[in-house]
């Protein structure tokens, strides 16, 4: 075992420093940021440092979860982004925001690809929103897609029971 240096330690005592930082301005801008959650949407929208900061933002203080649950389950629907996304949403208020994100849901359904359909069902899934999921294999099962129509019985297959029992 190769053992720490003191340049080592200097180097992780930096880093708890640097995360010590963050958590305070991260408290300092959720009390204090009149505008917050404008300024998260805008966030969400700008660059990968602001979307990424954003992200981890909403997973440590979710209160602005809801209100920006629609931005959040269309980022979820990018493979990069899918995740911390997911986790965001699933720290907001869960009525709210389940709510929100059905709407959201059956609107995009529509005019989704294959793609959309396992993500649209990804996120349901992480909500547990049984119910809505029916709805998305039903629509999936009746749809001309044959890959959609797969995306349907993948999901019925490996979430039958939740969904049935809803």
């Amino acid at each position: 075992m190769i053992e720490a240096t003191a340049a080592d330690r200097d180097l992780w005592a930096a880093v708890v420093e640097a995360e010590q930082t963050l958590s305070r301005l991260r408290a300092e801008f959720y009390q204090r940021a009149t505008g917050r959650a404008e300024v998260l949407r805008q966030a969400l929208r700008g660059s990968n440092r602001e979307r990424s900061a954003a992200l981890q933002f909403l997973q440590h203080l979710p209160a602005d979860v809801p209100e920006l649950a629609e931005s959040l389950a269309y980022i979820a629907l990018s493979e990069g982004w899918a995740g911390n996304a997911r986790r965001a949403l699933q720290r907001g208020s869960r009525a709210v925001v389940r709510e929100k994100v059905a709407c959201w849901a059956m609107d995009r359904l529509p005019d989704a690809d294959e793609i959309d359909y396992s993500r649209v069902a990804e996120i349901l899934i992480a909500l547990e929103m049984w119910p809505v999921l029916r709805n998305l294999v039903q629509q999936a099962e009746a749809h001309w897609n044959a890959d959609i129509r797969e995306v349907g019985r993948d999901v019925m297959e490996q979430y039958g029971p939740m969904i049935t029992a809803s």
